[in-house]
């Protein structure tokens, strides 16, 4: 006999989005910015980055911005392969040493450009993957916070009091690690 579970009440896996949720996801793929996107939908400026959290966890949400994203590919004719051969050829500019054909049909050697050809560089290897983002907590008050707000959504969502209890216990014991 299973467990009968209490439906979050502001859960809207599966359900169409409301006016604010679209308007969020619209903001979201500008800059992929969820604070930002947050504010700019209407969300408090205090609970913005736990309201983006929040919001690009659930399915219909992702749903809807992968739409969104495919939606403007297909507007600009633009895919994630143009991207890469284009900056293929923009690391291959910036490295080459030889003889090429200005705008005014003159002849020149271009020079090294090492800041285009790195940033072409980190750009594809940010999209093979090859790099990990670290970032640095300096502001142990916002992590303390960020922790907090994680904590709230995880119980809201779990409704099993001996799961909530192991929760916590383990949260708070890397808090003390």
């Amino acid at each position: 006999m299973g467990v009968a579970r209490r439906k979050d009440p502001n859960a809207t896996d599966g359900l169409p989005l409301n006016d604010q949720q679209r308007f969020f996801c619209r903001e979201y793929i500008i800059d992929f910015n969820g604070q930002r996107a947050a504010i700019a939908a209407g969300y408090s400026k205090k609970t913005a980055r736990f309201q983006a959290s929040d919001i690009l966890t659930r399915p219909n949400v992702q749903a809807y911005l992968q739409t969104l994203v495919n939606k403007r590919a297909e507007r600009v004719q633009v895919t994630a392969d143009d991207v890469l051969r284009d900056l293929l050829k923009v690391k291959d500019r910036c490295l080459q040493a030889e003889p090429v054909v200005g705008p005014d049909g003159s002849e020149g050697v271009w020079k090294f450009d090492s800041s285009g050809a790195n940033k072409s560089l980190e750009l594809i290897g940010k999209h093979l993957r090859m790099f990990v983002d670290r970032h640095e907590v300096v502001d142990v008050q916002s992590a303390k916070q960020f922790a907090s707000d994680v904590l709230g959504i995880v119980l809201r969502r779990v409704a099993d009091p001996k799961v909530r209890e192991a929760i916590v216990a383990d949260i708070e014991a890397l808090c003390r690690a």
